[in-house]
């Protein structure tokens, strides 16, 4: 919700103007990177880490990019929406959204015309867990956000990719592993 907008705007402003969504939020992430760094009062430099994490929003209908009978972890149930894996930086005492990736489920991939139809470019309809896409979010993220350690649940923990690739990158990790 956006206070005082026009609906039919703000749909147009994302769904059809040209602006560069990723551009955006590599801006957002640079300044949250740079507020999140601000030397404390004994003049320390905070330890940033670097948060993964999905949450999902319940959503009637099959038009939506993504829109699938999947686990909605705001509800705490299986429901009809969409799902979304974040990276957030964290400093202990502030956090801030640097990157996403909305989850596209097998049956959208499967349905190139529906994909398509949805205005998915061709290079994104394919299948990635919520692991690789926080595998993408890691290496697509500005080089000036920097943070020393990793943190997930265990959807990020039981993933082996994933944490062979942390391992790869030399990163620290603390990732719940469930059974």
């Amino acid at each position: 919700r956006v206070p005082e907008s026009d609906y039919e705007q703000l749909q147009h402003f994302i769904s059809n103007s040209p602006w560069d969504g990723v551009a955006v939020m590599d801006a957002v992430a640079e300044k949250v990177q740079e507020t999140l760094s601000i030397a404390l009062a004994d003049g320390t430099r905070p330890t940033n880490g670097l948060l993964l994490d999905e949450s999902g929003w319940e959503k009637s209908g099959k038009k939506s990019v993504g829109v699938a009978y999947q686990y909605i972890g705001q509800v705490g149930k299986v429901d009809n929406g969409q799902v979304g894996v974040f990276a957030a930086l964290c400093n202990g005492e502030q956090v801030g959204l640097v990157q996403g990736r909305l989850y596209l489920p097998q049956e959208w991939v499967d349905d190139k015309e529906r994909c398509t139809k949805a205005g998915i470019p061709a290079a994104e309809q394919i299948y990635r867990t919520k692991p690789q896409l926080a595998i993408e979010i890691i290496q697509t993220l500005p080089g000036k956000v920097m943070y020393e350690w990793v943190g997930g649940d265990s959807i990020y923990g039981n993933s082996p990719v994933l944490r062979q690739y942390l391992k790869a990158q030399k990163k620290t990790f603390v990732l719940d592993v469930g059974e």
